[in-house]
This record gives C-alpha cells, sequence and structure tokens, in this order.
C-alpha cells in the first residue's frame, strides 16, 4: 500500500536500496565478464534500463510526498570551472574516474556526470578574489557564517571568529555575510632528488646518460623562473651521409637587457644544479640564455613547452609549503610586478593560474585570480592583436608580507589585513553579491565518491544530498530488520521511528514547505521535535 506517506517514504528507501544493487551489478559486469563474452553488451543493456526505470519511480514517489519540489536540479552551467587534477576544467568536460578536489582537501574520483535541460531562476554569486559562480537556487554550498554583522567587516582584523559556524546553506540563502569556503590541499610529499635518464642508440649499441638533481629552493626557483620566461622546442633533420634520423633540443629563458642581475643568477643557478653552461644569445631587444642538452630539455618539457600551455607536475604540487614559496619568488622575479602594497603575476596559461591558487592556498597566502579581457594594443600604428587570454593573480597586504621570507620586501606602510580569512582547513572568501538571474540551457552536476563534494573556481559545493540521507536511513532500517529477527521488537521500533524522524528532520531543516497533507499535525510533531 503506497497510499500513505509513511509508505511512500519506505517505498522510495527500498528503491534507493535496489539502486545501489543494480550499480554494483553493472560495475562487477563491467569489470568481470570479458569484452569478448557475447552476453556482456545485452546484460549491461537490461540492467541500465532497470537502473533507469527505478530512479523514475523514486523520483515520482518523492513528488507525491512532498509538494511544489523540484527534484535533483541541484546543478550548474556547462561552463563552469571544476578543480581536476592537476588542474580545472569545465564541469560538461568531466568523465567518470576523474579526480575532483573535495571539501576535506584531497582528490577524488567522479562516479557519474548528470545533464539535463534547465529554464528558470539561477543564484548569480560574486565572491572577493575569484570571478562569479552561477548555479540553481537549492544547490548546498558550504559557507563560514556569523562571523561578521555588517558588509564593511570584510577585513581580516575586523573579523569574530569565536562564534565561526561551517553549515551547508542553499544558494538562495546566502548572503553577503556569508564567507564561500575553499579547502586547502592536504597532501604533503616532498622529494629530495629526481634523476634525469636519456636513452638512445648508435647503430646496435643502446647508450644513455643520467642525471641526478636536487629538489631544493635553487630549483624551485629555477623552475618558476622557466614558468614566466621559459620555452623549449624541438627539431629533426635527416643527416643523409650515414642516413639517419637526427634530433636537436633547445632550451630557451628570455630576458629584457636591462635585467643583467637575473640573467647572471640564472645563469648561476642553473650550472648548479645541472652541471652545464648557459650559452649567451642577444638579439636587438632581448638576451636569451640558451641549453641543448637532452636531458635539460626532458626535465623542462613536464612544466610545459610555450606560454599558453605552461603547468605544474602533480609531484611539485604536493611538495611542503616551504619550498613552493621559493617556486612563487622565481614567477614573481621573472614575470611578476612589484608596487608598494600589491604584486601581480600574469600568465596566459588558463592550468597554470589555476594550479598557482591551489599552491598559493596551500601555502596560506591569500590572493585574486581574474582573467582578463583581450585588448588590442599599438605600436607605433601597428596593431597587436592579443590571442591568448590572460589571467592575473595579486596578492597584498599579509600575503605580501609573508614573501618577505623569500626576500621579497614589502614597502607599505599600511597595516590593514587582506579580505578573507586563513583556516586550518579552509580559506574563507569575502561575497560581494547575490542575485537572481533567469537562465536557460543545459545544467550539470556531479556524484562523487567518499566526500560527495566538489570544488569549483569559488568554494566547495555538495552533490545531491538526497541519496546519502536515503542511505543512511536505509542503514537503521537495516538494523531495525536485524532486530526484529533476534526478537527485540521495542528496539526494532524504535529504530524505525528515528528513521521517520531523520527523514522529516532533513525537510524541516531545508525549509521545503509541507510534508503532510494534515498541516496541524505536521506543525504538532515540528513543535514535539523542538521540545
Amino acid at each position: 500500500d503506497v497510499g500513505e506517506t509513511v509508505d511512500l517514504f519506505w517505498a522510495a528507501a527500498d528503491l534507493y536500496c535496489t539502486e545501489k544493487h543494480l550499480e554494483h551489478s553493472l560495475m562487477i559486469m563491467k569489470t568481470e565478464i570479458p569484452d569478448n563474452d557475447e552476453r556482456k553488451k545485452k546484460l549491461i543493456s537490461i540492467y541500465m534500463d532497470m537502473l533507469n526505470e527505478v530512479r523514475k519511480i523514486r523520483a515520482s514517489l518523492l513528488k507525491r510526498i512532498v509538494k511544489n519540489v523540484k527534484w535533483d536540479l541541484w546543478c550548474m552551467p556547462p561552463d563552469t570551472l571544476v578543480f581536476k587534477n592537476p588542474s580545472v576544467s569545465p564541469i560538461s568536460e568531466i568523465k567518470p574516474g576523474d579526480l575532483v578536489l573535495t571539501s576535506d582537501g584531497k582528490f577524488n574520483r567522479v562516479i557519474e556526470v548528470l545533464k539535463r535541460p534547465y529554464s528558470g531562476d539561477m543564484i548569480l554569486i560574486r565572491p572577493y578574489y575569484s570571478n562569479e559562480i552561477l548555479m540553481t537556487p537549492e544547490h548546498p554550498v558550504l559557507v563560514a557564517t556569523d562571523v561578521r554583522r555588517k558588509k564593511k567587516d570584510a577585513w581580516r582584523k575586523n573579523l569574530k571568529t569565536e562564534n565561526l559556524k561551517i553549515v551547508w546553506k542553499r544558494a538562495e540563502e546566502i548572503d553577503e555575510n556569508d564567507f564561500m569556503l575553499f579547502p586547502r590541499i592536504k597532501e604533503i610529499s616532498d622529494v629530495d632528488e629526481i634523476t634525469l635518464v636519456h636513452r638512445w642508440k648508435v647503430f646496435d649499441h643502446e647508450k644513455k646518460i643520467v642525471k641526478k638533481i636536487k629538489v631544493n629552493n635553487e630549483l624551485l626557483w629555477l623552475i618558476g623562473i622557466y614558468l614566466g620566461e621559459g620555452s623549449i622546442s624541438k627539431q629533426c633533420y635527416h643527416y643523409k651521409k650515414e642516413n639517419r634520423l637526427l634530433r636537436s633540443y633547445r632550451v630557451t629563458f628570455s630576458f629584457g637587457k636591462h635585467e643583467k642581475e637575473l640573467i647572471e643568477r640564472v645563469m648561476k643557478c642553473f650550472k648548479n644544479i645541472f652541471g652545464y653552461k648557459l650559452s649567451e644569445v642577444k638579439t636587438h631587444t632581448n638576451i636569451d640564455l640558451v641549453s641543448g642538452r637532452v636531458l635539460v630539455y626532458k626535465f623542462f618539457k613536464q612544466f610545459g613547452t610555450k606560454s599558453t600551455n605552461k603547468i605544474l607536475p602533480k609531484w611539485v604540487i604536493r611538495l611542503p609549503s616551504e619550498k613552493l614559496l621559493y617556486l612563487i619568488k622565481g614567477l614573481i622575479d621573472s614575470d611578476g610586478c612589484i608596487s608598494r602594497h600589491r604584486i601581480l603575476i600574469t600568465t596566459s596559461s588558463r592550468d597554470l593560474a589555476f594550479q598557482l591558487r591551489l599552491i598559493l592556498f596551500k601555502i596560506g597566502l591569500l590572493h585574486s585570480l581574474r582573467k582578463d579581457k583581450r585588448r588590442n594594443h599599438f605600436i607605433g600604428n601597428r596593431k597587436i592583436t592579443q590571442k591568448s587570454e590572460i589571467y592575473t593573480i595579486q596578492l597584498s597586504g599579509d600575503s605580501f608580507r609573508k614573501l618577505e621570507k623569500v626576500g621579497i620586501k614589502y614597502e607599505g606602510k599600511r597595516t590593514s589585513g587582506n579580505f578573507g580569512f586563513v583556516l586550518k582547513d579552509y580559506i574563507m572568501i569575502p561575497i560581494k553579491s547575490v542575485k537572481i538571474v533567469d537562465y536557460n540551457g543545459y545544467i550539470y552536476n556531479l556524484k562523487v565518491e567518499k566526500d560527495n563534494t566538489f570544488t569549483t573556481i569559488a568554494g566547495v559545493v555538495h552533490n545531491c544530498p538526497f541519496k546519502h540521507m536515503c542511505g543512511a536511513i536505509m542503514q537503521i532500517h537495516e538494523v531495525a530488520t536485524r532486530e526484529i529477527y533476534k526478537g527485540n521488537k521495542k528496539e526494532a521500533e524504535r529504530l524505525i521511528d528515528l528513521a521517520s524522524k531523520l527523514w522529516l528532520l532533513f525537510w524541516i531543516n531545508n525549509k521545503i514547505g509541507e510534508v503532510w497533507d494534515d498541516k496541524e499535525k505536521f506543525l504538532k510533531f515540528v513543535k514535539e521535535f523542538e521540545d
């Protein structure tokens, strides 16, 4: 009998359990049945049809329990950037199996990508330090609240953290007094030394070069210089005399002629690390420092070949903060602009820009990250068209002062702190404004294992929590069933009552209208529960 609210609830919970069993069966089929087995494709198709049917029935039952609710529409537009290992990706391009950054500061696997059409209101959140983010009104967002009472108390020195609460709020409930929360990466794996190897053949004989490189502050600084001013190239040509293919490798650091002190330091640093000298090539505007060594080429290749595809490998992101500070210093020395109160770092690589956000937040440095609009420039009468996007990172206030550890002097006299706050596990990002906008198009959501969250460019959001709530209720239900078999009828009744209250508490806390047709009975239950 599924005519009563309580019966509908148990039917939905049972369907959830069936859904889990079908998902598990599908996983076993995909991994354990050989691909050459003719039954495999047919079985998977049958089970997928059953799984989709179960989901439809569950959704239809839930609509009968709670009125006027749009189920499973907690989603985001396709261009929403999500932090994926090792950089960012639009949510529409993420695939099952990808690793995304979750609220615990770790990377967890995406189980499923959900997509559906949507037309209606969306919440536009404009935070400090980041570009705006758009989501459906019901989407849960992790925020810090009860920290400030008025908008002007955004500065760190005015924050009162004694009453700080970290809670999940629906996007439509967020206001300018809340803070978005961005997780700080937990994984730290130090590397003392790396081994570079190059093998090649001379006729029938194999030869190789092996060189060990220490991963110290000097190397991290040079990596920062390469990210700002470096590039690599490779050329192949046919040697007719011996009828074989030859290759030439080139690593280049480009500087202005006025940067004499930096050029000398790079040459010295490079010799200390690799044991080779850099050649100096002068042009009419630049001085290029060049190495043709294949091991040097192989090392710097992992950081990208040119400005638009620069990237950091995972082993660098995992290094301790003390070492990463020197990478940031190298970037500032090569491609940064320092004034009295702020530091600007620019890059045309989207991946590098957002990886730097991960590193800076890991170190505990508040900063802003913005994508600048493409602009045209003129040199005399010649028009210069900007082809690639430019990303700018700005550090100021306390974040600037912390870089004094690596020799970057703060000359400002102001004592005010940054917006936001650095917590042990999160960075608190203030909110400028929240408003409602119209939207018509596809929206996406991610189902993520373990933590059930993912991180956008502005902070942490949750995927659909209904299933996880149903899972908890089903576990209580299973324990109650065991108690019945043991003959503990009272304990079973207590657990079933607890599960029912958990179900109702979920809807009360989320302010989703009328649960029972009998409104007076429902309000009486709420009062009893509060008492």
